[in-house]
């Protein structure tokens, strides 16, 4: 279910916050007809990669997503996409398992979901 026109902001203001980060050169960041939260792109200055830039960046998409228990959905870039800048497939692959998404595959195949990889929101206690 697509969020109110107040959720929305906030996504936006998400976006924006994370997009102004020093160190974010690029991102794109959708919510689809389902409610979901779609990561089209997240690029990380060269200079500023290996410093910790992309995964605070995810961490704040990933406790949004928690709080308003929406799933987040990805395709990791190939080489040569976005200008040649992406990091390889397999180190982008173990950076998004390290921060709790699975591949959509086996016995996490997810036919609602076109993306190779998502991340269920974590319910906290």
């Amino acid at each position: 279910m697509p969020t109110s026109e107040n959720e929305r902001q906030t996504l936006d203001q998400l976006s924006n916050s994370i997009s102004e980060a020093k160190g974010v050169k690029s991102l794109s960041l959708l919510e689809d007809r389902g409610g979901d939260m779609v990561l089209n792109k997240i690029i990380i200055d060269k200079e500023a990669r290996g410093g910790g830039v992309g995964a605070k960046a995810m961490s704040k998409l990933t406790s949004y997503a928690d709080k308003k228990g929406k799933v987040i959905k990805l395709d990791v870039g190939q080489k040569g996409d976005f200008g040649g800048e992406v990091t390889s497939p397999a180190k982008l692959k173990a950076f998004y398992k390290k921060l709790g998404f699975v591949e959509n595959k086996g016995k996490n195949k997810d036919y609602e979901i076109i993306q190779g990889m998502y991340r269920p929101p974590v319910k906290s206690n």
